[in-house]
């Protein structure tokens, strides 16, 4: 049984049975957050050390996933959070957000993979970087830089022209943009809804790699994750610790009436 966006249903996420108990050293994430665990992803040290590669010698030759086959409990997690998407997916839910408390949480992985597999759907998917601090997505999907979100809305660039296939048919990717694009946008506050609308005319969900959510989040990044129907928060298990209950629980508390729940990372790296 998939799950509804918060929109369609304010008790839809609460009264849902979690698909995975989070590991005990957690508890205090699940009490803090109050919120349904979609699933919990093992990334391996596989996986990261092609990430790696891909950082630091900045290759685009498609997909992470072409030089990285994902481990069983990887790859199974990741299908699960699919398909629950998939059993969702309505004229009420046709853009997300992957967001988080901090960096380095797996919001990138996380939305990289599973745009990717929802495209076994038969789904029509843009993957957008929503974080103006961040051009690392675009080595993931195997894209150099190009014209992206920042001239689409701070320049009046035509969406069409920016959007790129990626390596895996039915997943396009829309970038953040250049540097020169970015520095507009973030001394002045853009309309994220119009891009948006116009883009889920064309796909079936359009997923976007948000900044992570908190006080020192930009009124641009703020405005991104405030567009989109809905929203996933990701949470490292690594990071936890040093994040405060407040600062946990403010976040929750401006994302929560359309979250419908949080991905638990449990990577050591």
């Amino acid at each position: 049984m998939g799950f509804t966006s918060n929109h369609t249903s304010s008790n839809a996420a609460s009264n849902r049975t979690t698909r995975s108990k989070p590991i005990s050293a957690l508890n205090a994430v699940r009490n803090t957050l109050r919120l349904p665990v979609l699933t919990s992803i093992p990334f391996s040290a596989q996986y990261f050390n092609a990430t790696r590669a891909r950082k630091y010698s900045m290759q685009y030759n498609g997909l992470i996933t072409d030089d990285c086959q994902l481990e069983a409990p990887t790859a199974n997690a990741i299908s699960e959070l699919a398909q629950q998407l998939h059993g969702s997916l309505s004229d009420q839910l046709q853009s997300l957000c992957i967001t988080g408390v901090g960096n380095k949480a797996g919001r990138s992985s996380i939305a990289m993979l599973l745009a990717n597999e929802l495209t076994k759907y038969d789904l029509k998917i843009l993957l957008v970087n929503g974080d103006l601090d961040k051009c690392m997505l675009r080595t993931y999907v195997g894209k150099q830089r190009h014209v992206g979100l920042a001239e689409v809305v701070a320049s009046n660039q035509n969406l069409s022209t920016a959007i790129q296939p990626t390596s895996a048919e039915n997943l396009d990717f829309l970038s953040r943009g250049n540097p020169i694009a970015d520095r507009l946008m973030r001394n002045e506050v853009f309309d994220q809804q119009q891009w948006l609308a116009q883009a889920t005319q064309t796909y079936d969900l359009v997923i976007v790699d948000a900044a992570p959510f908190n006080k020192t989040t930009s009124d641009n990044d703020r405005a991104i994750v405030d567009a989109c129907d809905a929203n996933v928060l990701v949470v490292n298990q690594q990071h936890f610790g040093a994040w405060s209950k407040l600062a946990l629980s403010n976040t929750i508390g401006a994302l929560k009436s359309r979250s419908l729940g949080y991905v638990l990372n449990q990577s050591s790296n």
